[in-house]
């Protein structure tokens, strides 16, 4: 059997024909003969050749064309009607054997194609390069690590290029898609970042996908999967998950503050309170004993001053010393 990756493409693009010959032939050479079609008739153009596995399977690509202006082309925005023919050799010395063929049209425009050439990971200052993978990546449970990704507009045409993270097990969108600020042209780099928090997970497999702009779509021309080990924090850590309190109250009034508090990190104590932005005073504080990865809730109280108040809600922990806010 054949098949396509789509019929339909623009010069530029790739062209992915697999299929699987059996038995598998004797020097594993297979051979796309591809032809156009001109004035009623097929013309044959460049082969393209390619190597089968011991079970006969085969995946070959190659960019989407159209023929030169002085042999039969098309004109710009035109279509060309395209015909491959795969062929293979049984056993040596032998004619080579059609397994079948396949037809596509290509339109004489060329599209920006994204192609990923590097990801960096960033964490606490420390730097992985995590595709081509060289090393393994990690960073604490709750952290947030930086994730930098290069992609090159590896096609015929200058336009936009796209980037976004995806969780490879759920398909959520961990890093919403970027669109790059200029059109990319082509064999130029365009460089996209992205914070991302880390879940409690030991091994976390997200997909980086990359594409391409075309009317108005969003076209994805490839994808890596890059691999963060996850690790507890040797500290506790808070992260603030709810916060609820009345928008006005009297002068001398007592104004009750919940917040919802997980801990992230390792078990210890966590504290929370409320600062006055224009005096820097305290006006309440509270701390709990959190262990790893429970959420509580801090219920704070403190007299409504004589004034508009601005405060801020920090939480944070202790470890030996004075809290650190976060």
């Amino acid at each position: 059997m054949l098949r396509i990756n789509k019929t339909r493409f623009y010069v530029g693009e790739k062209v992915v024909i697999e299929g699987r010959i059996t038995p598998p032939p004797e020097n594993k050479n297979v051979q796309l003969v591809r032809y156009y079609y001109c004035n009623g008739e097929w013309w044959r153009a460049s082969d393209v050749w390619g190597k089968c596995d011991d079970k006969g399977f085969f995946k070959i690509e190659y960019k989407a064309e159209v023929a030169s202006p002085l042999y039969c082309g098309v004109g710009r925005g035109g279509t060309q009607k395209w015909r491959v023919t795969v062929r293979y050799q049984p056993y040596r010395g032998q004619p080579p054997v059609p397994l079948g063929s396949l037809e596509y049209e290509v339109v004489n425009k060329g599209v920006p194609v994204a192609k990923i050439t590097n990801v960096i990971g960033w964490f606490k200052g420390r730097r992985a390069v995590v595709y081509p993978p060289y090393g393994v990546f990690g960073a604490e449970y709750g952290g947030v690590f930086k994730l930098n990704v290069t992609v090159e507009n590896s096609g015929a045409e200058m336009g936009r290029l796209w980037c976004r993270i995806v969780d490879e097990e759920s398909g959520e969108e961990v890093g919403p898609a970027q669109v790059s600020m200029e059109p990319v042209r082509p064999g130029d780099l365009a460089t996209f970042s992205f914070d991302i928090e880390m879940p409690r997970r030991d091994l976390w497999r997200l997909s980086v996908e990359a594409g391409h702009i075309e009317d108005s779509r969003y076209v994805k021309d490839d994808a890596k999967t890059v691999t963060v080990k996850g690790y507890m924090p040797k500290e506790p850590k808070a992260k603030i998950v709810d916060i609820v309190y009345p928008e006005e109250a009297e002068p001398g009034e007592d104004v009750v503050v919940e917040a919802r508090v997980r801990n992230t990190g390792a078990a210890g104590v966590i504290f929370a309170d409320i600062v006055d932005l224009d005096t820097g005073e305290t006006l309440a504080s509270k701390t709990m004993e959190f262990s790893s990865g429970e959420v509580d809730t801090f219920k704070l109280t403190f007299k409504m001053p004589n004034k508009t108040l601005r405060a801020r809600l920090r939480v944070g922990h202790y470890v030996g010393g004075p809290p650190r806010p976060v």
